[in-house]
Parts: structure tokens; C-alpha cells; sequence
């Protein structure tokens, strides 16, 4: 289960969702609508507060390295999709 709450930055936020094992979830908008501020604040790779929960572990336990790519492969897979018009864009 991947559980965020609170997650905000300057432009962004604050969020709150959960996704279920199993569950997949789709982020579409607009071009500049914070799609990819979203995702760079999940990974930390950008200064951000709030709390991000993988598999009950918070960010501080997680292997950078490995879960990154974890989320990269999962971006790829969705961008795969999108292109493939099995999600569109609004």
C-alpha cells in the first residue's frame, strides 16, 4: 500500500491519497499541471513536507536506489499507455 498525506511544496499540495495492493492509479492534466512536480516530491527527490508511506516504511527507510526504480519503471508503463490511447489526457 503506497499511503501519502499532507505532501506539499511551495507549488504544490497538499495532497492526500492511498493506493491500495493491487490498485494502479493514472495521473493526467494539463501540460504544467504539477504531474511530475507530484511524482519528484513521492521519490524525494525535490524539497517537500509531508509523510509518504510505501508497504508501511516511510521515506527515510526506503532504498532510494531500488524503489526509485521501481516508480521509474511504473512511469514508463504508464506513459506507455497514454501514448497507446488507453489513458487519455483532458
Amino acid at each position: 500500500m503506497l499511503q501519502i498525506d499532507d505532501l506539499r511544496r511551495p507549488d504544490l499540495g497538499p495532497i492526500f491519497f492511498h493506493i491500495d495492493d493491487g490498485e494502479c492509479l493514472a495521473l493526467r492534466g494539463r501540460s504544467g499541471a504539477g504531474k511530475t512536480l507530484l511524482l519528484r516530491a513521492l521519490v524525494d527527490f525535490d524539497p517537500n513536507q509531508g509523510r509518504v508511506n510505501a508497504a508501511g516504511r516511510g521515506r527515510a527507510t526506503l532504498l532510494v536506489s531500488q524503489d526509485t526504480a521501481q516508480v521509474a519503471r511504473l512511469a514508463r508503463r504508464c506513459l506507455n499507455m497514454e501514448q497507446g490511447r488507453l489513458i487519455g489526457g483532458s
